[in-house]
C-alpha cells in the first residue's frame, strides 16, 4: 500500500484529518434514504391457523321419545330463537295423548260415582240405616277418586313433534 511505500505521506494525512475534525468525519458518512409512515391499506395478508368456537351454544334435548323424521337444520348453521330444528314420529306420542286422555276419562267415571256413593251413604246415616264406618269408607274413597282426578288431570299433555330452537 502506500503507507508502505511512502511513510511520510500516510503520517502526513492522518495529521491533517486530526486536524480537520468531526466536519471531515462527517462528510465521510453515507446518506441514508428515510420515509415517513402513513396509515394506509397494506397489500399483504397473514394466514393462522386456529379453532372458531361459538358464542352461544345451546343443547338441544327431545322432550318425547321417537324417531327423528325431518333434520331441518345441521350442526354449524346459525339458527334463530324458536326455529324449528327437527321432526319427530308422533305416533307413539299421539297413542301416549290417547292413554292419558282415556285415565281422564275414567277417572271422572270413578269420580262421579263415590261422590255418588258418599251422599247415598250420608243421607242413609243420617237415617240411622247405615253405620259412621261405612259412611267413612264412602268418604275416603270418593276423597281418594278426587286425588285419582287430579293425578289424571296433570299426566295430560300435548305431546310436541318438533325440536325447536331455545336461543
Amino acid at each position: 500500500m502506500i503507507a508502505d511505500r511512502f511513510p511520510a505521506t500516510a503520517v502526513l494525512l492522518s495529521a491533517l484529518a486530526w486536524l480537520a475534525g468531526p466536519a471531515a468525519v462527517a462528510a465521510q458518512q453515507p446518506t441514508v434514504p428515510t420515509v415517513t409512515a402513513q396509515p394506509g391499506a397494506v397489500g399483504v395478508g397473514l394466514e393462522l391457523d386456529g379453532t372458531l368456537q361459538a358464542v352461544r351454544q345451546s343443547t338441544v334435548a327431545a322432550q318425547v321419545s321417537g324417531n327423528v323424521v325431518q333434520l331441518l337444520v345441521r350442526a354449524g348453521d346459525a339458527v334463530r330463537a324458536g326455529q324449528v330444528l327437527a321432526r319427530i314420529d308422533e305416533r307413539d306420542a299421539q297413542a301416549g295423548l290417547a292413554r292419558s286422555e282415556a285415565a281422564v276419562a275414567q277417572s271422572q267415571a270413578e269420580l262421579a260415582n263415590a261422590q255418588a256413593q258418599y251422599e247415598r251413604s250420608r243421607q242413609l246415616r243420617a237415617q240411622g240405616f247405615v253405620s259412621q264406618a261405612a259412611l267413612d269408607i264412602a268418604e275416603a274413597q270418593f276423597r281418594a277418586a278426587q286425588a285419582g282426578q287430579r293425578q289424571a288431570q296433570a299426566g295430560r299433555s300435548r305431546p310436541r313433534s318438533r325440536a325447536v330452537s331455545p336461543a
